[in-house]
């Protein structure tokens, strides 16, 4: 099949800075919240509505899978946000819109529980993860199950107060995967060293890192755009041969994108 395609996302226009510091508003008046994956197609940049579930996460179920304990980040919808000085109509609405889905994926993947917060999950190589070190953010997530058991794709978005508390956030999410060895949702993995990645998916720092074990092969993608840090897992069966599974570099682009430009 043909591998998946996306355009230069690399310029954000001043509709997606809007949307950010609308957000962050709403932050401000709501007060500190602590809310806080077949071959690949062509992905689209249209808004793409994960899952129901994804629509409404105050309701969702934690996710059990290898990826809940890297990317904990669902959260209630804030009742106070409904349009923003910009005139931009439920602007976490637009965040969550953002978001993986079904349709990115193909056929035969469908949408799951987001994975909820839990400030609890260490960082894989050990400590306080990112939810613990920064709970003042506002989160969203959407979590794809495969058309196969063990196939999955779980997106996480933390909108920050400031583009400095991102930078320093997306370095403690790396700092969490710098080792040898490590554990994911208490499963022991290997986790190989990390590649810079922000030529390929965009944002103004990114990083992948590949991390499996004899029963899962996941590729974990962090990248820090602006106020957001974005957190890819892209979970496949352990031996699962590349074409056979999600092109994690065509769709962390394509999400990072959508989400600075909504």
């Amino acid at each position: 099949m043909t591998p998946a395609r996306v355009g230069s996302f690399g310029r954000a226009n001043v509709r997606g800075r809007r949307v950010l510091a609308v957000v962050m508003t709403a932050l401000a008046v709501t007060g500190t919240m602590a809310l806080l994956a077949g071959c690949a197609r062509t992905v689209h940049a249209a808004a793409d509505p994960p899952s129901a579930a994804a629509a409404d996460p105050a309701t969702a179920r934690a996710f059990p899978g290898l990826a809940t304990a890297l990317s904990p980040a669902s959260a209630p919808r804030p009742t106070s946000v409904e349009s923003g000085p910009a005139g931009d109509p439920d602007p976490v609405g637009q965040l969550r819109r953002s978001l993986l889905g079904p349709r990115d994926l193909g056929p035969g993947w469908t949408g799951g529980d987001p994975p909820v917060p839990d400030a609890a999950a260490p960082a894989p190589c050990g400590g306080p993860g990112t939810v613990a070190r920064f709970p003042d953010a506002l989160r969203v997530g959407s979590t794809v199950d495969g058309p196969a058991a063990g196939f999955v794709v779980q997106e996480a978005l933390s909108v920050y107060g400031d583009a400095d508390t991102a930078r320093e956030a997306f370095r403690v999410s790396a700092a969490g995967l710098d080792c040898g060895r490590g554990t994911l949702h208490g499963a022991p993995v290997t986790i190989a060293p990390t590649q810079d990645v922000r030529a390929d998916v965009g944002g103004d720092q990114a990083s992948s890192w590949r991390a499996g074990s004899d029963a899962v092969d996941a590729v974990l993608v962090v990248v820090q755009g602006r106020q957001a840090v974005f957190t890819f897992a892209f979970v496949a069966p352990a031996g699962t041969a590349p074409t056979a599974r999600p092109d994690p570099v065509a769709l962390s682009r394509a999400a990072v994108a959508r989400a600075l430009a909504a």
